[in-house]
């Protein structure tokens, strides 16, 4: 005979949604007390060069010699088009959009909070760009790249079952 929840149980079950952010693997949860399950959306945008269609990403500065060392001291000057760390922000932000865009009416349809896991700058970031009114304060921070599913799950639901960690 099946077991159906009491009403007090059915009550604090409340179902959520986690956004596990980064550069690549970027995938949405859906969970309750009990369970969690990747959400799949077509044409999702998991990964940000992929998505932006970056063909060569950032990876180092330029340098050349300033003065020659026949003048007492050799020095070198470094060159750069662009500072590797505000264009990682602007992809981020434009890949984020992306990934917002995507997701919108999917939440929408649901209405449950979100809460965001990964790396504190990209959650900045993200938090930037979300249209989603549901976003919940409270975050897991951290890589989410090696993190289990379960325990993806247990800190979610001490986020939104207020603290039981089951």
């Amino acid at each position: 005979m099946a077991s159906f929840p009491t009403k007090q149980e059915a009550n604090t079950n409340k179902g959520y949604f986690v956004l596990a952010l980064g550069h690549r693997n970027v995938q949405l949860y859906e969970g309750d007390r009990d369970t969690i399950r990747p959400v799949n959306l077509k044409n999702f945008p998991n990964d940000m060069v992929n998505s932006l269609r970056v063909d060569e990403y950032p990876q180092s500065r330029q340098t050349h010699t300033i003065a020659s060392a026949s003048h007492g001291k050799g020095s070198e000057g470094f060159h750069e088009q662009y500072d590797i760390r505000s264009i990682d922000k602007k992809m981020l932000k434009e890949f984020f959009r992306r990934v917002d865009k995507q997701i919108h009416s999917y939440l929408y349809k649901h209405q449950h909070p979100l809460i965001l896991a990964g790396v504190g700058y990209e959650l900045a970031i993200y938090r930037t760009v979300n249209t989603y009114p549901h976003l919940l304060a409270d975050m897991i921070a951290g890589s989410t790249e090696d993190i289990n599913l379960q325990d993806i799950r247990k800190k979610a639901w001490a986020i939104v079952g207020g603290g039981s960690k089951r």
